[in-house]
């Protein structure tokens, strides 16, 4: 049922209903009938149900005024009649005002209040003639309603008059509408509040079906009938349209999508004058070709990622197909024509030497069969070959206009393709062969995907033939992205790829290492968090920065630094931008430590200035005593006197003495560059006995009162021959450096030993050693006394030799009084190490 004839049903049946009911309560009691209660009751009850039916709709408006009209009218002759009877009771009076005030409120007929008007007067006279109340009480009352109609009148006049105004503004709004309406592409449709038909373009009756003639008489029903028959889904239409209620914002956007395969975007804008809603303006715009176009797209996206898909299942299978080209051949040649929708797919190969091409495999998608060995002169056909190489891959969309590839598969004899792709396959820079793509039924234009999907075929066809021949570790590796990871982690060098925007595409242990990071924490940070990690970490935060702003502002250069971390850590690092077909996508980088380097650098630089040194000094010691010597021979030849040959030849012995203690020293020094660790017991006791047996016929040796204190009762591992030159540097600086002054001269030494440590002291009451020396006797060629004959190498020889074998040195003297040193060796593996130290 038409929901405005329900309302106008609903509003007649409300109406009826209260005049029964109060011509029933007048008849069965027509006492209390008269009384003020029943008469407010039944007044107050009608213009409540009158006034609930005017908010219906619009269309029950004109119904609701004129029951309204017929309602006040009755009332009003009632309370009339009762007022001649009644000697215009306060009651009766006060319900006469409120009709005439209620008639002023709601009535907006100038005609209806006109007639409701002269019919009230008309009564009120009849009833001020015809009453017998005191006249002044009478007029009064009279001119109080007479004014109170003046004024209703006025009032509804003042309200047509505007709704007039409003009607005009609303004709020139809708003509002006109207004008912009057919300049529109999209379908408009205008309605008023109730949901009726204003006004549609010519876009609006064509996409719907419906006539201009239904819209101008506003058959809604049959519209919507002609336009559910026209949708997928009409129960959603209806709803669409007639589930509208009374708001101000613009509507909800919906997608409508029609049989015929169309897709409607459509939404609602309010229709506003003065902040009263006065209609809706529907927009229809027709979005099927965006559809089909972000189909097509997804379709596209779909389809690359088979295709990438395939590519990475490709390279897998080179481990399972490892050794058998064929297998991998069939295998792209048949899966390829189905990703790139194509008839057949054929793998040639030239042939140098006779200017051949050579079909080695060609798939056939309709049959599923295989066909090889076909062979084609390519003498013949400079044409193709000059169009091969012009790029990668060459396209031939409608073969009927293109002489040279006509001519090349009628010499082949493998069918007549409509249009094709040839993607070379390439190897060490040079093409020996292709990849041929081929449809048999029409034309057809390759896409830029197809022709990188057929490029990417090509280069797996290569990789095969490589791995085939070279037999590269890539067998054991199960896709294209385990292949660079592998190299990645394989590679000495910490490695990151990040594209323009800073993402990280690609990285490697070796980085994180280097930096401290975490796989999860460099997945899941942004650019500005992991770069401030790394800033925390170095020290020259200021040159960096400065490095990457030059990239900032020229993001193609190459760029190279050296980072010094606050640990200490060296990093070379280097950056190169990646470009791919000419544009730049990004930038990796390589870290590499140089820690060590750098440290043995510095150790060759040392060594260097400590060799030029060694070599001034040695140079200088051997010849000093071979002067000497030389002088004392030349002073021997000349002179006569034995007792002074005698004297000569004593200071000779001296300097050959000399000269003998620096050799020996200089082979201790050379021993202990080069000696290769060897482990075995060490007895303490004997070592001591064994090196002071030697060094007994030193000058002042029987002198030196010596005592040796040995706490050992566990084996003790260590390289005896360094361990000999400590134990003998020790013993021998004890006795080359007495306190002649002193009349008895000492030393000590104690040895304590456990399973994992020997402690060694070496005490004596010698010359001692100024306290402003003792930093600088470990230091090459350094003499602490005056007195000291040596060469200034025994002390550093020692103390390289404790740092070989894992040991600490300390040592306290006072000027005068004597020496202590204290050595601390670790007992190392019993089994020998081979391995050299040098």
């Amino acid at each position: 049922m038409n929901p405005g004839l329900l309302n106008l049903f609903r509003l007649y049946s409300l109406a009826a209903a209260i005049l029964v009911v109060g011509l029933v309560v007048m008849v069965q009691d027509p006492a209390n009938a008269w009384s003020p209660l029943p008469l407010r009751l039944a007044v107050s009850a009608y213009f409540v149900a009158i006034l609930a039916g005017s908010y219906l709709s619009e269309s029950a408006r004109k119904h609701y005024q004129w029951l309204f009209t017929v309602g006040l009218t009755l009332v009003a002759g009632w309370l009339s009649l009762h007022l001649s009877k009644n000697a215009f009771g306060v009651e009766f009076m006060g319900g006469f005002d409120i009709v005439a005030i209620t008639a002023v409120v709601l009535l907006e007929n100038r005609r209806q209040m006109g007639v409701f008007t002269g019919s009230l007067a008309v009564m009120l006279l009849v009833a001020a003639l015809t009453t017998d109340a005191p006249a002044s009480t009478v007029w009064v009352f009279v001119g109080v309603n007479m004014f109170l109609f003046a004024f209703g009148n006025l009032a509804v006049g003042a309200r047509a008059k505007a709704r007039s105004m409003l009607e005009i503004s609303l004709s020139h709004m809708l003509t002006i509408q109207e004008a912009a309406l057919e300049s529109n592409s999209d379908a408009i449709l205008l309605v008023d509040q109730d949901g009726s038909f204003l006004k549609a373009n010519n876009a609006f009756c064509n996409m719907w079906g419906i006539a201009p003639e239904m819209v101008a008489g506003n058959r809604q029903s049959e519209s919507e009938e002609l336009a559910q028959a026209l949708v997928v889904d009409p129960e959603s239409l209806h709803r669409l349209w007639m589930g509208i209620e009374g708001e101000l914002g613009i509507g909800e956007l919906y997608e409508i999508e029609f049989l015929d395969g169309r897709v409607i975007e459509t939404y609602w804008r309010p229709m506003i004058h003065e902040d009263l809603l006065i209609g809706r303006l529907w927009l229809f715009r027709d979005i099927t070709q965006q559809r089909q176009r972000e189909r097509k797209q997804l379709q596209t996206e779909r389809r690359l990622r088979q295709q990438n898909e395939r590519l990475m299942d490709f390279a897998a299978d080179f481990v399972t197909n490892a050794g058998n080209l064929e297998a991998t051949f069939k295998e792209i040649t048949s899966v390829s024509t189905a990703l790139l929708d194509v008839d057949t797919v054929g793998l040639w190969f030239f042939d140098d030497a006779s200017m051949t091409m050579r079909l080695s495999l060609q798939f056939d998608r309709k049959s599923g069969a295989f066909t090889k060995d076909a062979k084609v002169s390519l003498k013949q056909h400079p044409g193709y070959l000059h169009q091969l190489f012009q790029g990668r891959v060459l396209v031939v969309e409608d073969t009927s206009k293109n002489a040279a590839m006509a001519a090349l598969h009628q010499e082949a004899q493998l069918g007549k393709p409509t249009a094709l792709m040839h993607a070379q396959i390439r190897s060490h820079g040079k093409g020996i062969g292709i990849l041929c793509f081929e449809c048999l039924a029409k034309s057809r234009a390759w896409t830029t995907e197809d022709q990188h999907f057929a490029a990417s075929l090509a280069d797996l066809v290569s990789i095969a033939l490589a791995s085939e021949e070279k037999q590269l570790a890539q067998q054991a590796l199960t896709n294209s992205s385990a292949i660079l990871q592998a190299i990645f982690d394989l590679s000495e060098t910490g490695i990151i790829v990040e594209d323009l925007d800073h993402n990280i595409l690609k990285y490697n242990e070796l980085y994180l290492k280097i930096w401290g990071m975490t796989k999860e924490f460099i997945d899941t940070q942004p650019y500005s968090v992991l770069l401030a990690r790394c800033m925390e970490q170095l020290q020259n935060t200021h040159s960096i920065q400065e490095g990457l702003d030059k990239l900032k502002a020229r993001p193609g250069m190459e760029y190279a630094g050296i980072m010094e971390f606050l640990d200490g850590k060296i990093i070379e690092r280097y950056s190169k931008a990646v470009h791919v077909d000419g544009q730049l996508k990004g930038r990796v980088w390589f870290y590499l430590d140089i820690t060590d380097r750098k440290r043995k650098e510095t150790e060759l630089i040392n060594r260097n200035f400590e060799l030029d040194s060694f070599v001034y000094r040695a140079s200088h010691d051997l010849k000093a005593p071979l002067n000497s010597i030389m002088g004392l021979i030349s002073l021997i030849r000349d002179e006569q006197e034995l007792e002074m040959i005698l004297r000569y030849v004593g200071m000779m012995d001296k300097s050959v003495k000399k000269l003998d203690d620096f050799i020996r020293q200089l082979t201790q020094f050379s021993q202990d560059a080069r000696l290769k660790h060897v482990h075995k017991e060490i007895r303490f006791k004997a070592l001591v006995d064994d090196i002071l047996g030697d060094l007994k016929y030193m000058d002042n040796a029987q002198r030196l009162d010596i005592t040796v204190d040995v706490q050992q009762q566990c084996p003790f591992y260590s390289d005896p021959v360094r361990l000999g030159i400590v134990f003998s540097n020790f013993l021998s600086n004890a006795i080359k450096y007495q306190d002649l002054r002193k009349e008895k001269s000492t030393l000590h030494v104690g040895i304590e030993v456990d399973e994992n440590t020997a402690k060694c002291t070496f005490t004596d009451n010698g010359l001692g050693i100024d306290a402003e020396h003792l930093e600088k006797v470990f230091d090459l060629f350094f003499r602490a006394s005056v007195q000291a004959s040596g060469s200034g190498l025994g002390l550093y020889i020692t103390h390289n030799a404790i740092q070989k074998l894992g040991g600490s040195i300390q040592v306290t003297s006072e000027l005068g009084k004597g020496t202590s040193f204290a050595i601390t060796l670790p007992s190392l593996s019993q089994e020998d190490d081979s391995a050299s130290d040098s």
